[in-house]
């Protein structure tokens, strides 16, 4: 894969860039070192002439998030203790339950989305800099194009980046570089 297209919001470009400038040419690398695997589709009785290529979305979250644990990249969690928040019930469970980050390195979190939609990345960033367990962040998404060739619908880096225009910047988020990658 390759790097296609990049985002800054709220200066996360320029601010990992100046801070973090080994983890940048890191990522760079990571991306650069995965191959995107092809699954055949069957034959269409109605296209029975060409078997069409598909790209399945959880396989390739496995392959990049292996990527960048072989080079020392490490999720962090933290746990949630829930209150109550306005249940009426006193109700208390045993389960125990996290907010977590897929990779931390330097201070730096990454989210990887390819089989999930990004709507909780920038609440999670901002919740792990609260935590001081990072101060910027990198979500990696797939470009349309290839979005396009999922074998499910997945969101991509140009719609990731319209809601973020449309929704601007809030006075509690961190900076975060948008990366879209491509085949």
């Amino acid at each position: 894969m390759k790097v296609a297209a990049l985002y800054s919001f709220n200066r996360g470009c320029e601010d990992i860039r100046r801070d973090h400038p080994h983890l940048i040419d890191e990522v760079y690398s990571i991306v650069a070192s995965v191959a995107l695997p092809v699954v055949q589709r069957p034959r269409s009785r109605f296209r029975n002439d060409v078997l069409e290529g598909v790209l399945p979305a959880d396989t390739i979250n496995e392959i990049v998030e292996q990527a960048f644990h072989d080079e020392g990249w490490r999720g962090k969690r933290i746990l949630c203790r829930y209150a109550l928040y306005g249940r009426v019930s006193q109700h208390n469970t045993r389960f125990r339950t996290y907010r977590e980050i897929k990779f931390a390195k330097d201070n730096v979190g990454i989210e990887v989305e390819f089989g999930d939609f990004p709507t909780t990345a920038l609440a999670k960033f901002t919740i792990f800099k609260r935590k001081g367990l990072i101060n910027a962040g990198i979500e990696i998404l797939p470009i349309q194009a290839l979005a396009q060739q999922f074998s499910r619908r997945v969101s991509y880096f140009e719609q990731f980046v319209w809601d973020l225009k449309i929704r601007g910047v809030s006075n509690i988020d961190i900076p975060v570089l948008i990366m879209g990658v491509d085949k």
